[in-house]
């Protein structure tokens, strides 16, 4: 077994925080879902939101958490290459809706039955806000707001909120937060059982995962190192 002097150390200020940190409790936020109508404009909103971006390396230094994920067609429409974007894996170029016969069992669960925006390529980027009181989660909402207010050609297609319920249960009735797995080199996870630490390259690009093996970055790296790939699904 390797110690974990033998595995690179985590850029942990290059890594956003909800890849290597749980979510605090109790805890309010949202995801706003976003269309980019214009890359000029599009880009300009990424340039502004970046210092506001919480790292994992900065997490317990606030109240409020920033994170940003992008699609492949978000990506497009930002202005990336068509080198860069044939780069990222097939999964992520096809997108969910094209693949869903391959992980929805049932009739009712394919795309034609899923609630607009979802499913329609539209969706270019999602902003997550995380906080750990409700003033605190307004005010950052007004402030993204504000952000907002001059460029028009960045669209909100839908705000989906969530929250932490009383007994920190989830909707499926287990504890809130217990299978956050530990990555090696970073905090141990305060799960009720030890467990070995799993490779971080299993989670984070740009590091060795599980038997040394490496998954293939997209290019130019700044595109994929120190980032993940994220499944966003909403259940009924």
């Amino acid at each position: 077994m390797a110690s974990d002097a033998e595995f690179p150390a985590l850029e942990k200020d290059d890594i956003q925080s909800p890849i290597l940190r749980r979510r605090p409790a109790p805890y309010i936020g949202c995801h706003v879902l976003l269309h980019f109508a214009d890359a000029v404009q599009g880009r300009e909103f990424v340039r502004r939101l970046i210092p506001h971006i919480v790292s994992a390396a900065d997490y317990a230094s606030v109240d409020t958490w920033a994170a940003v994920t992008f699609t492949h067609s978000g990506l497009q429409a930002l202005g990336v290459p068509r080198t860069s974007l044939d780069s990222f894996p097939l999964a992520f170029r096809e997108g969910m809706a094209a693949r869903a016969a391959s992980f929805e069992e049932c009739e009712d669960s394919l795309p034609a039955h899923w609630e607009e925006p979802y499913g329609t390529g539209r969706i270019h980027a999602t902003l997550t806000l995380l906080s750990v009181s409700g003033p605190q989660f307004q005010e950052k909402l007004t402030y993204a707001r504000r952000e907002l207010h001059d460029l028009p050609g960045v669209q909100v297609l839908k705000r989906e909120d969530f929250a932490q319920v009383q007994g920190g249960r989830t909707p499926f009735g287990y504890k809130d937060g217990i299978s956050f797995p530990t990555i090696r080199g970073n905090d141990p996870s305060p799960i009720v059982s030890a467990e070995e630490p799993i490779a971080a390259g299993e989670f984070v690009l740009g590091y060795p995962g599980d038997c040394g093996r490496s998954i293939e970055m997209p290019q130019p790296d700044v595109l994929g190192r120190n980032g993940t790939f994220v499944g966003f699904r909403k259940l009924h």
